[in-house]
């Protein structure tokens, strides 16, 4: 029984198993089978290495940078730039002085309230003066006004170009590969056609094929990409090998050849493409010489618009009418002037930055023009608040020009006094910021002479820089000669005179002395 099932079912099997692994090791000798290893072998290498290449992901560290030279220039604005806020006295900056805070980036996410002589009151009015020059810095930092943002901006060009460079190597590498994948297809579609079965139905019948190259065309390797360190050095192109030609008597079945494929297009930032477009093509590095102007100008006139603590969409547009009426001759800057407004209304500077940069970029000519192009956006909305009118007068003391009167509303007329009160030119008024209607008093001018002359500090305005400190003088200067002005017809004079010193008998009481004698 078991001999029959041997001859009969297991020697069968094991001839014919014995008889294909003979075959199939004969098959894979033959010149035929192992011209299609090859072939498949290389295509195989060459669509791993085209894949690795095509999904290589480029580190950056643009935002390590970024933090490093941030927080650089956070430490080049000292500590004392909070004096200039009210409420803040030269005592509060000589105790952070002492608890060692020298500059804006001590100050940040500091416990105000652990330090000796700070109460709630004064732990707010640090912190929101440490808020505000923090918004202020990080706009002149995004601005490129000053020296570490425009170290930034150098180095995001330079990375730009060093990217631009790798992209347009790798392009070439993927371009290099994509031909050699082209040019072995006709020769894998002939591979797929040698196999085991037709050697068995044809034998090892004698065939030319063409030579297989012994390399790729261009030996690949996925980009090592590293982080662009400032400076960047000059890259290096990477010749490309010559692509040699398949030879061979018979040459395979054309096929069209596929289409090259193509990285998929960088995603297009269309608001970071109309701020830096310009009519020419874009030079790396290079920017227009009137942008800077143009950035501070729209950052000043967005200040007078958010005087009163919101900008109305008719001050919007009185902002963008005057910025078009200074640039608009230029196509280039005429493009940058929506962008820009846009970009500067998110972080508005403050007054004093905004106007010590109109200051340094402009002629005084220049300036008598800006005043009068800053009434007319503070009157885009309608009457002026005191907020602005109080703008309007610090303006035209810091660009130095004479202040226009009041627009007369024929609906509301001052009230005439009973008794006639003493006349004062309407300039004097303005300067101490007296209303038209209200009756003078040398009590009245005295106290508000005293409490502008006590806000224009040059010790406070030094603070922020000596062009600060030169402009409160002459407020002061233009504080006395109105008050003395307007003072004069009382016959009294503007400082009071010094109060008696206490006697030294300690019994003297002249309303004893009056009763008792």
């Amino acid at each position: 029984m078991w001999t029959c099932f041997v001859l009969v079912v297991v020697v069968p099997i094991v001839a014919v198993t014995a008889w294909g692994t003979y075959s199939y090791r004969k098959f894979r000798r033959t010149p035929a089978a192992q011209w299609r290893t090859r072939v498949l072998r290389r295509t195989a290498e060459l669509t791993r290495e085209y894949h690795a290449l095509r999904n290589a992901v480029t580190p950056s560290n643009h935002a390590t940078v970024e933090r490093r030279l941030f927080g650089e220039h956070l430490a080049s604005i000292p500590a004392a730039a909070v004096q200039q806020f009210t409420g803040i006295g030269p005592g509060t900056v000589d105790r952070l002085r002492s608890a060692g805070l020298r500059t804006l980036a001590d100050l940040i996410d500091y416990p105000f309230h652990n330090l000796a002589g700070f109460g709630p009151s004064r732990t707010a009015d640090v912190k929101s003066a440490v808020k505000e020059l923090l918004a202020e810095a990080r706009h002149r930092f995004d601005a490129s006004d000053c020296p570490k943002g425009r170290e930034f901006q150098q180095y995001l060009q330079r990375a730009e170009q060093h990217e631009q460079t790798e992209t347009a190597a790798r392009n070439a590498k993927l371009a290099a590969l994509s031909a050699d994948l082209d040019a072995l297809k006709p020769h894998a579609q002939v591979a797929q056609t040698i196999t085991w079965a037709h050697f068995l139905q044809h034998g090892d019948e004698p065939i030319e094929l063409p030579e297989v190259p012994a390399a790729p065309v261009a030996t690949i390797s996925p980009l090592a990409v590293t982080p662009v360190p400032p400076p960047i050095p000059v890259p290096v192109n990477v010749p490309l090998a010559a692509k040699p030609t398949p030879v061979g008597p018979l040459a395979p079945p054309r096929v069209p050849p596929p289409a090259i494929p193509k990285t998929a297009p960088k995603p297009v930032d269309l608001f970071a493409q109309a701020l830096g477009s310009s009519g020419v093509a874009h030079q790396p590095g290079s920017e227009h010489s009137e942008l800077l102007k143009l950035r501070t100008l729209a950052g000043f006139g967005l200040m007078i618009a958010k005087a009163d603590g919101r900008i109305a969409k008719a001050e919007r547009v009185a902002v963008r009418e005057f910025l078009a009426s200074l640039f608009s001759h230029d196509a280039v800057l005429a493009r940058h002037i929506d962008p820009m407004i846009e970009v500067t209304e998110k972080s508005i500077p403050l007054e004093a930055v905004a106007l010590a940069n109109v200051i340094r970029q402009t002629t005084p000519t220049e300036q008598k023009a800006l005043y009068l192009a800053a009434v007319k956006i503070a009157d885009a909305s309608g009457k002026r608040n005191r907020q602005e009118n109080e703008l309007l007068d610090r303006l035209a003391v810091g660009l130095g020009v004479e202040t226009l009167p009041p627009p007369k509303s024929p609906a509301s007329e001052p009230i005439k006094p009973l008794a006639p009160s003493p006349v004062a030119a309407p300039d004097s008024r303005r300067v101490l910021e007296i209303e038209a209607g209200v009756d003078l008093s040398a009590e009245l001018i005295r106290r508000r002479f005293t409490l502008l002359f006590e806000r224009a500090d040059p010790a406070k305005a030094a603070a922020i820089g000596p062009e600060f400190a030169t402009m409160a003088e002459k407020k002061r200067t233009d504080l006395r000669a109105a008050a003395e002005s307007l003072i004069a017809p009382f016959g009294v004079p503007l400082d009071p005179p010094a109060a008696p010193p206490p006697p030294s008998d300690i019994r003297h009481n002249p309303d004893l002395d009056d009763i008792f004698g």
